[in-house]
């Protein structure tokens, strides 16, 4: 005897819930994905709700879509001459990359990301807080050097900048 029953509509319901919200992730990208999931999930019935995957794992899904849809990372600095525009601006397509010097033909390479906000915060801040940090560093870059400011008590990353190097001249 073959047992069958009705699907579940809740449970149809919270699977193309679960799907809208891996697609929000790809076209949302400027939010993060608790703000993905509130959204979503306040179209959603409570008796749907808990036909959902967990709260984590719906913020692991997010992640994982988004990661498979970054670009690999380049193995050479040929690979870096052309930053595609994409990667060049934040959300609201706020300017980011500032600088590079990858297509001059000189040994010390630097690649500066900041907005002109956190450009003009760091221009009226007394205090600047720096830190070059090796082990997080790309590959291809010897170190990830950053300058903070000091906003409501907080330290907050104003500056990145990608170092090929750890010679003096390349902080001037």
């Amino acid at each position: 005897m073959e047992y069958c029953h009705s699907p579940n509509h809740n449970v149809i319901v919270a699977v193309k819930v679960t799907a809208t919200i891996k697609r929000a992730a790809t076209e949302h990208v400027e939010d993060p994905p608790a703000r993905i999931l509130r959204r979503e999930l306040l179209r959603v019935s409570s008796s749907t709700v808990i036909h959902m995957p967990e709260h984590s794992a719906l913020i692991r899904a997010i992640n994982r879509v988004r990661m498979a849809q970054l670009p690999q990372n380049p193995k050479t600095l040929q690979e870096l001459l052309e930053i595609p525009d994409r990667h060049k601006v934040i959300h609201r397509n706020k300017v980011f990359l500032l600088y590079d010097n990858l297509d001059i033909g000189i040994e010390d390479k630097i690649i500066i990301f900041a907005t002109t906000e956190n450009l003009h915060r760091l221009a009226i801040s007394e205090i600047w807080l720096m830190d070059g940090t090796f082990r997080v560093s790309f590959s291809l870059f010897t170190q990830v050097f950053i300058i903070h400011t000091i906003h409501n008590d907080y330290s907050v990353p104003m500056l990145y900048a990608l170092l090929s190097n750890k010679r003096m001249e390349s902080y001037r």
